[in-house]
């Protein structure tokens, strides 16, 4: 599973004692086909924006062995499928910082932002992850746990984990603003797949939705495949599971 960088990471952090929020974030264009990340205009060029010939590009994961996922943080009711979208326009894409600071201050949909967006280092995931770097994902493992198919659910959590480890922080870096960055990490986790992490990937696919269909739980919690941004799809689906339905 590939990343989004957020284009204004933490722009705003209202004080937990307010409003309980999570940081909320905004992202570039694009689109991807798996719904993974919002920008998938990569392209594998084997270099890096610094101008480093091939630095980011898929490291040995020989040695690689996939941990547990934090569980899914679902709350069944906190979010209608109106404030999940409100929150992608205002916060994610084209992203309004008026709108999205307004959005973070009324407090009626405190739980509801609390369970759209959550830090990597959350003991559970809401409906997006980001990480240190404020890179962002659906929670796509975590919805399908939740649909229950949990096998699919960690079969996606490892393949994700694998390109993860494949193209780290310190090969990848992407810093903000940077889209060449990151679309050199979207490349080197797309090649990953096809290496080092071609077993996890693999049995990753469970979870793809295609011309012919896909599993219920897939279909719940992925983009359409006639879908024309799936990133914004597969967030909607992911959200409407775990933050307005949490079943």
């Amino acid at each position: 599973m590939q990343f989004s960088k957020s284009a204004m990471v933490s722009f705003l952090l209202l004080a937990a004692a307010c409003s309980s929020t999570t940081t909320v974030t905004t992202t570039d264009g694009g689109t991807t086909p798996d719904g993974g990340t919002k920008d998938s205009a990569a392209k594998d060029t084997g270099t890096n924006p610094d101008g480093a010939a091939g630095t980011c590009t898929p490291q040995d994961v020989s040695s690689f062995a996939p941990e547990t996922d934090p569980g899914p943080a679902t709350a069944a009711g906190a979010c209608t499928d109106q404030v999940a979208l409100d929150y992608y326009t205002a916060c994610i894409d084209p992203g309004d910082t008026t709108a999205c600071t307004a959005l973070g201050k009324d407090t009626t949909k405190a739980a509801c932002l609390k369970c759209l967006s959550t830090p990597e280092t959350n003991s559970k995931w809401g409906a997006l992850v980001e990480d240190a770097q404020g890179l962002i994902r659906n929670n796509i493992a975590g919805c399908l746990a939740v649909k229950g198919d949990a096998a699919c659910g960690k079969a996606v959590s490892e393949s994700s984990q694998c390109t993860r480890a494949a193209c780290p922080d310190t090969v990848c870096p992407v810093p903000d603003g940077d889209t060449a960055a990151l679309d050199a990490l979207n490349a080197c986790e797309t090649k990953a797949e096809t290496l080092g992490c071609k077993t996890y990937a693999a049995k990753a696919a469970c979870a793809d939705v295609g011309a012919d269909g896909g599993t219920a739980a897939a279909i719940a919690c992925t983009a359409p495949a006639n879908s024309t941004d799936s990133f914004k799809d597969t967030y909607l689906a992911v959200a409407h599971v775990i933050c307005v339905t949490g079943n």
